[in-house]
C-alpha cells in the first residue's frame, strides 16, 4: 500500500452503499499525523448520534493526505476513522456549515515491540499477528478490514496505535498453519513496550545441515520434508538451505513425526531421515552420484547421434541433461534413486528405459541405445461441414506401448504423456500442420480444436499426408434415455454404462430406475449393472440430434448367496463378482457386515468372488452357475486367529519401503497385507493356518515434468522377493532381502 502524499489527488473505494438516497455534498478533508506516515485510512460515515452496533452509511478507503469526500446533506455526520498503527477515533463533521473542510488528527499512541519465539526459544519468521481490540468504536467494522502485522526474519514485530490503560488480545498464526493460532493477553500502560516475547506453547523447530559424503558443507541444498499431522496427514513441503547447507524447519508440535530428504542437483540426494521437532543437530549426508554412461546411435545408419537429451526420473523429481556435439556419448552424474530414463533426439523416436536400478553401483552402463528415425506427417485440419480451415487446432501423437503389461501401467501412462506433449503441432492460418517424429508402423494421433469434437485418427504405415475434418460439438450430440427394470417389471438401482462412440460414459440411476445421458454421435454398447444383476447389452447407433429410448431388463437368473462370519468390530467387506471368461464385473455389494448376503442376476457361467475388507484382509472363491443349478451358496469365514510377523533386512542392515502380502495358496482361505514399518517389520493378523506365499513389494514413486508447469507423479509397487511359508498360530519369518548387485 502506498503512503499518504501531500497532494489534492485522492483515491476512494466505496465498501458499502452510500447515504440511503440522501442528497450529498462534497467536503474537503485533510489528514494530519504526529509521527510516521500512515498508509490506508478507512473512514466510515454514520448517522449522528452514533449508536452501538450501528451499520455505516458507507466506508471509504483514503490513500492521500488531502481528499474529497461525498457525505449526506445533513446537519451532522459522525466519522469513524481507522488506520493500522494509529489510535481509532471518532470525528463529527457538519456538511451544512459554510466551511466545507475538516481535518483528521491521527495519533500514534502506544507501540508494542517484541519477538515471536518457539518453545525452544528460536525466532519465528513470518508469523501473522492479529488483534482483538476493545478500544474500537462499538459499530460494525467491515470484515475485509483487519489489524494484521507480520514478524520479520528475526521474529521481530511492532504493533502501534494502542491506547494506554487498555487490555488487548494478540493472536499469533504460524507459517503454513502447522498448528492452531495461539493467543496472548497484552496490557498497555503509558510507556512503550520494547521487549515483549511471545513464546509459543508446544511449537518446536528442527535444525540441521546438509553435507556431502566427505562431511563438507553443501551450498543451498533443497530439503524436502513430510509430516503426519492430525488434520493433514499428507503435509509435504520443500525449503532451501543456506550457503553453509544449514536449514531450519517449523515450528511443529513436538508429538508429530518428520521425514527429511535433501537433494542437490550436482551432488545427489540423501537417504530419508526420521526426526522429531526440537532436534537441532540433524545431519543429512548426500550419497555420491552414479556415473551414467552409454552410446546413442542412429538405428538406420549405425552412426552416433551428436545432439540429444537425457531425462532421468527419481522418486519426486526429473532432470534433463542436454548433449550437443557429444559424438553419441552419454556421460552424466545421476541420482542413485534414478528409476527411469528417456533418451530423445530431434527427428527420432524417443527411447524409454523403465525400472533402472543404479542404487548399488558407482558406474552404470546403458550400452548402445539405438534411436529409430520417425516419419513426418503433414496435412490440414478443416471443418467437416464447411471445408474451412481450422486455425489453432492441436495435433498430437497418441502412441501407446502394447507390450507393456498391466503391472507397468504407470510407465505406459508416463510414456504416453511424454509423447503427447513432445510430439505435437498446432495448425496455422491455412489449417496446416506438421507432426514429427511419428513411428513408421501404424499409430494413432489425437486432433482437438475449440468448439469441435475431439477426434482420434489412425495413421497407417507409409502414410505421410493426411487431412482431417472435425465436426462441431453442437452438431453431433444426441441422447440415450430410458428405464432399467427387473424381469418382474420393478425399477432397480444401479449404474448404466455407455461404451464406445467418441467417449465412454456412465450414469447413476435415479430412484425410479431412469437414466438420461447426452452423448456424442456414434456406436454404443449400453448395459446396466444393478443391485438385481446385470442387464443385457444393447447396441445403439446414435445419430446427431437423435433421442433414443431404451428399456434395459435385468436378467435375475443366477444367484449367489452366502454368509459372512468373523469380521472384527468396525470391519466391513466389499464383494465383487467377476465373470471369468469375459473378465467383467457382473455384481457386487459394498460395506457388508457379518451375516447373510445375496447377489442377484449374475447370469450363468464360471465366476470369481472377491471379498476384500477394510482391515487389509481378503478371500477369493470361484464358483459356477448353470441352467440346472441357478444358485450357489458360499461361506466367507474370517475367524482365523493366526498371526504372521515378518522382519525384513538387506545384508547391510537397511530395510525397504513398501508392503508385504500373505497370499493364501488354498482357495477360500484368508489373505492379508500390511505396510512395512520403519523398523523393517510387518504384522499381518487373523490369518488361517495353512500355506502362504509371501510377496514383498517395494513402493516406487516416479515424477516427470511433462510440460511447463505440469508434472505427472504416481506411486507403484514392484515385487522384489517371494517366499513360501506355512502359518500356524503365531509365526515369525525373517527375510534377508537381496540387493540388486547380489543377484547380478
Amino acid at each position: 500500500m502506498k503512503p499518504l502524499s501531500y497532494s489534492f489527488l485522492f483515491a476512494l473505494v466505496l465498501l458499502a452503499s452510500p447515504s440511503h438516497g440522501d442528497d450529498t455534498v462534497t467536503m474537503q478533508g485533510r489528514i494530519n499525523w504526529n509521527e510516521s506516515e500512515p498508509s490506508e485510512v478507512l473512514i466510515g460515515m454514520f448517522d449522528s448520534p452514533i449508536k452501538s452496533g450501528a451499520e455505516a452509511l458507507s466506508w471509504t478507503s483514503v490513500y492521500t493526505s488531502e481528499f474529497n469526500l461525498k457525505v449526506p446533506d445533513r446537519d451532522e455526520v459522525q466519522l469513524v476513522v481507522l488506520c493500522q498503527d494509529f489510535i481509532p477515533q471518532l470525528k463529527t463533521i457538519y456538511p451544512r456549515s459554510p466551511d466545507k473542510q475538516f481535518e483528521l488528527e491521527l495519533e500514534k499512541g502506544i507501540t508494542v515491540e517484541g519477538t515471536v519465539v518457539s518453545t525452544d526459544k528460536l525466532p519465528v519468521a513470518n508469523a501473522v499477528l492479529t488483534m482483538e481490540r476493545e478500544d474500537l468504536p462499538k459499530v460494525q467494522i467491515p470484515r475485509v478490514y483487519s489489524f494484521r502485522w507480520t514478524s520479520d526474519a528475526e521474529g521481530r514485530f511492532k504493533i502501534g496505535g494502542l491506547a494506554p490503560h487498555n487490555d488487548y488480545e494478540v493472536h499469533v498464526g504460524l507459517p503454513y498453519a502447522y498448528r492452531e493460532n495461539e493467543s496472548f493477553a497484552v496490557e498497555v500502560e503509558e510507556n512503550d513496550i520494547h521487549n515483549l516475547d511471545l513464546r509459543l506453547f508446544d511449537a518446536y523447530f528442527v535444525q540441521g545441515r546438509v553435507v556431502d559424503a566427505n562431511r563438507a558443507s553443501v551450498q543451498n541444498p533443497t530439503i524436502k520434508f513430510s509430516a503426519k499431522l492430525l488434520d493433514n496427514p499428507t503435509l509435504s513441503l520443500t525449503t532451501t538451505g543456506d550457503s553453509n547447507g544449514e536449514f531450519r524447519l517449523g515450528p511443529f508440535e513436538q508429538a508429530i513425526d518428520l521425514k527429511l530428504v535433501a537433494v542437490h542437483q550436482e551432488l545427489g540426494s540423501t537417504p530419508e531421515v526420521e526426526t522429531t521437532p526440537g532436534v537441532h543437530d540433524v545431519e543429512l549426508v548426500l550419497v555420491a552420484m552414479v556415473h551414467l554412461v552409454g552410446t546413442v546411435i542412429d538405428h538406420a545408419t549405425g552412426k552416433s547421434i551428436d545432439d540429444f537429451t537425457l531425462t532421468t526420473m527419481v522418486s519426486d523429481d526429473s532432470r534433463t541433461y542436454s548433449y550437443s556435439d557429444a559424438n553419441g556419448e552419454i556421460s552424466s552424474l545421476v541420482d542413485r534413486e534414478t528409476i527411469g530414463l528417456i533418451v530423445d533426439s530431434a527427428g527420432h523416436f524417443a527411447y524409454f528405459a523403465w525400472d533402472v536400478d543404479v542404487e548399488s553401483v558407482d558406474e552404470y552402463d546403458l550400452g548402445v541405445i539405438e534411436l529409430h528415425r520417425g516419419r513426418q506427417l503433414k496435412g490440414r485440419v478443416y471443418d467437416a461441414s464447411s471445408g474451412q480451415a481450422i486455425v489453432g487446432a492441436e495435433v498430437s501423437l497418441r502412441e501407446e506401448d502394447g507390450d507393456i503389461t498391466d503391472t507397468d501401467s504407470f510407465w505406459n501412462s508416463l510414456r504416453s504423456q511424454y509423447l503427447l506433449h513432445s510430439v505435437r503441432s498446432r495448425t496455422g492460418r491455412m489449417g496446416e500442420y506438421e507432426l514429427e517424429p511419428i513411428p513408421a508402423h501404424s499409430t494413432r494421433m489425437g486432433v482437438s480444436a475449440q468448439g469441435y469434437i475431439w477426434e482420434e485418427v489412425i495413421v497407417e504405415e507409409g502414410v505421410v499426408t493426411l487431412d482431417i475434418g472435425l465436426v462441431k460439438e453442437l452438431q453431433n450430440s444426441g441422447r440415450i434415455k430410458g428405464v432399467v427394470l427387473s424381469n418382474t417389471g420393478i425399477s432397480v438401482v444401479g449404474t448404466v454404462f455407455f461404451e464406445g462412440g467418441r467417449n465412454t460414459d456412465s450414469e447413476t440411476l435415479g430412484n425410479v430406475g431412469t437414466f438420461d445421458a447426452e452423448l456424442s454421435a456414434g456406436e454404443y454398447e449400453v448395459y446396466a449393472l444393478t443391485d438385481k444383476g446385470r442387464s443385457e447389452t444393447v447396441q445403439v447407433s446414435l445419430k446427431q440430434n437423435e433421442v433414443r429410448e431404451l428399456t434395459l431388463v435385468v436378467d435375475s437368473k443366477g444367484r449367489l448367496t452366502g454368509v459372512i462370519e468373523g469380521l472384527m468390530n468396525g470391519e466391513t467387506v466389499n464383494l465383487s463378482v467377476f465373470a471369468e471368461t469375459e473378465q467383467i464385473q457382473v455384481g457386487g455389494l459394498h460395506e457388508v457386515g457379518n451375516g447373510a448376503f445375496a447377489i442377484e442376476g449374475i447370469g450363468f457361467g464360471t465366476f470369481r468372488l472377491t471379498a476384500r475388507t477394510n482391515r487389509n484382509r481378503a478371500k477369493i472363491q470361484s464358483f459356477e452357475l448353470t441352467e440346472g443349478k441357478g444358485e450357489e451358496n458360499v461361506a466367507l469365514n474370517f475367524t482365523g486367529q493366526s498371526r504372521l510377523y515378518v522382519s525384513l533386512r538387506y545384508p547391510d542392515g537397511t530395510t525397504v519401503k513398501g508392503s508385504v502380502t500373505a497370499l493364501a495358496k488354498k482357495q477360500g482361505h484368508t489373505s492379508g497385507w500390511a505396510d512395512i514399518r520403519d523398523d523393517g517389520t510387518v504384522e499381518i493378523e487373523r490369518l488361517e493356518d495353512g500355506e502362504y506365499t509371501i510377496i514383498v513389494n517395494k513402493t516406487n514413486r516416479a515424477t516427470m515434468k511433462i510440460s511447463v508447469g505440469r508434472e505427472m507423479s504416481m506411486s507403484y509397487p514392484t515385487p522384489i522377493e517371494e517366499v513360501d511359508v506355512i502359518v500356524r498360530g503365531d509365526t515369525e519369518l525373517n527375510i534377508q532381502l537381496t540387493h540388486p548387485s547380489d543377484s547380478e
